[in-house]
């Protein structure tokens, strides 16, 4: 689909579950009427960066997946309004930037998948910044029991002991394939080498 028509959500008020994927352009603004949207899945979509601010307004939205979407950013002024999030996927989508605040404001989460998406990142330095920042508001979801992530860096002090489910690699190896996720991974802690 190239361009979804404006009108396309219009009379959908009671839809709970929407997914479409291979979107490009942006999301059409009549989405903010599903009010009642539990869950949204925008899969293989490259978007223009004014379709978050549609996704804002979905505040009764529980599950939230871009797998395998190109998303400039996640800014925290359009995300954190989604109080009641439990499930963010970013598996195989590339994601510029998450600001500050972002996954900490979403104090439900339950399950965060974001595997490799932010090795498009330009520098060492600005990868492990970003490892930086989500490490440390990882750390503050106290609901959090699922976890697919690719770190740069281990943090010390860093416990991941409410997590029941994970699959974490730190300095991917090239063994590692993110482009065929698997939700229902075996605990796996994955030490590669920078190749």
């Amino acid at each position: 689909v190239q361009e979804t028509p404006d009108c396309f959500c219009q009379g959908m008020k009671k839809l709970k579950v929407l997914a479409l994927s291979n979107l490009y352009g942006s999301l059409p603004t009549s989405l903010q009427c599903l009010t009642n949207l539990c869950t949204l899945s925008l899969s293989c979509c490259q978007l223009t960066d004014d379709y978050v601010s549609v996704i804002g307004a979905l505040e009764n939205l529980e599950m939230l997946s871009f797998a395998g979407s190109r998303i400039k950013e996640l800014p925290k002024d359009i995300i954190g309004h989604l109080v009641r999030l439990k499930v963010l996927d970013l598996l195989g989508s590339v994601v510029k930037k998450i600001y500050p605040g972002v996954l900490a404001s979403l104090s439900k989460l339950e399950e965060l998948y974001v595997g490799n998406s932010f090795q498009t990142m330009d520098g060492l330095q600005e990868r492990t910044e970003m490892t930086n920042a989500i490490i440390a508001e990882v750390a503050s979801l106290s609901h959090l029991v699922a976890l697919d992530i690719e770190l740069f860096i281990w943090p010390r002090d860093w416990v991941i002991d409410k997590v029941k489910r994970f699959n974490i690699t730190v300095y991917p190896s090239s063994g590692y394939d993110v482009t065929e996720p698997n939700y229902l991974f075996p605990n796996r802690l994955n030490s590669g080498q920078w190749m």
